[in-house]
């Protein structure tokens, strides 16, 4: 059982609450970048937009990057829908070569793009390109109105994220409960999650799985959980 369903949940601010194009704090992000500072990954696999911004700060860890923007390669060619975009069944996704391992995967917000059996589906996936230890940073709604297509994250610090959201009509929010998206991961452990007063929050997690099952952790005894932080925008 991991750590987040056993801890008091953060209180929510009341009503949906409304994204707009700007840059926030991600503490998420700032833990992201310290943990990798630490272990130097060999592999990292973004799953968003590709943009300089993230290239740039992405290449600080590793030369070995592999950008693919899992929503365009999967909508029509303009990108521009008219109604809620859903990615459909998860085995269909254009993804990385079977055999790749990274050790660091950005899923942003993309799980609010998949029907409930299908989430849990990508996710399985997502297990078959993580090297064991591999962190999976991945931002969902509590309680902020969802665009009809991702967001578009653009870097801006190692603390901060600008988010471009399109105009116009916005779905309810995705209502994922911390416990929820713990329950997705089954294979992960959380190594942080933080709730983000503009209604969505940040997790960051590491990859229980193992190349070699009989190989047991040399880690020892785990060591006591985190708090839960709660960051401002």
């Amino acid at each position: 059982m991991g750590w987040f369903s056993r801890r008091k949940q953060v209180v929510e601010a009341l009503g949906p609450a409304e994204l707009q194009t700007g840059v926030y704090r991600s503490p998420g992000l700032a833990r992201l970048d310290k943990e990798l500072n630490n272990r130097r990954p060999e592999s990292i696999l973004d799953l968003g937009v590709s943009s300089t911004e993230n290239v740039r700060f992405l290449s600080r860890f590793s030369t070995n990057l592999c950008i693919q923007d899992l929503f365009h390669s999967a909508c029509d060619e303009t990108g521009l829908r008219s109604e809620a975009f859903d990615f459909g069944e998860a085995a269909e996704l254009n993804m990385p070569e079977a055999g790749e391992r990274f050790d660091v995967v950005l899923v942003w917000d993309l799980i609010h793009y998949f029907q409930p059996v299908e989430r849990r589906r990508f996710i399985r996936r997502l297990t078959s390109y993580c090297r064991r230890d591999a962190l999976v940073f991945l931002l969902a709604s509590s309680s902020a109105t969802v665009p009809l297509v991702p967001i578009r994250f653009k870097i801006e610090s190692e603390d901060s994220l600008h988010y471009t959201l399109p105009e116009g009509e916005r779905l309810e929010p995705a209502g994922l409960r911390t416990r929820q998206v713990e329950g997705l991961m089954e294979d992960f452990s959380p190594l942080r999650f933080f709730q983000l007063r503009n209604g969505l929050q940040e997790f960051l997690f590491r990859y229980e799985g193992v190349e070699d099952e009989d190989v047991e952790d040399s880690e020892g005894e785990a060591a006591d959980p985190a708090p839960v932080e709660v960051a401002e925008e």
